[in-house]
């Protein structure tokens, strides 16, 4: 419950410092802009490209040059 009354804003910070791969793991985003109230749609937006970029490069990895990773690529393409 240490964070649960905090603004991402405000506590992101301190997990940044104590290690960065806490959030990467989890792809937040590393842009403190997007840790704003008011950029909320923006971070879910990049955050959900990390993601996908996450899935896309597991899938060659594992899946090969098959339907499956052209689809990936297909639905979620990044800018």
């Amino acid at each position: 419950r240490r964070i649960s009354d905090k603004f991402p804003a405000a506590y992101l910070p301190d997990i940044l410092e104590q290690d960065q791969v806490l959030l990467t793991s989890q792809q937040v985003p590393l842009d403190p802009s997007l840790w704003e109230l008011d950029a909320y749609d923006e971070f879910l937006t990049e955050r959900r490209l990390q993601i996908a970029d996450r899935l896309n490069a597991w899938i060659e990895e594992y899946g090969g040059d098959n339907w499956h990773s052209r689809e990936i690529h297909k639905r979620v393409p990044r800018p």
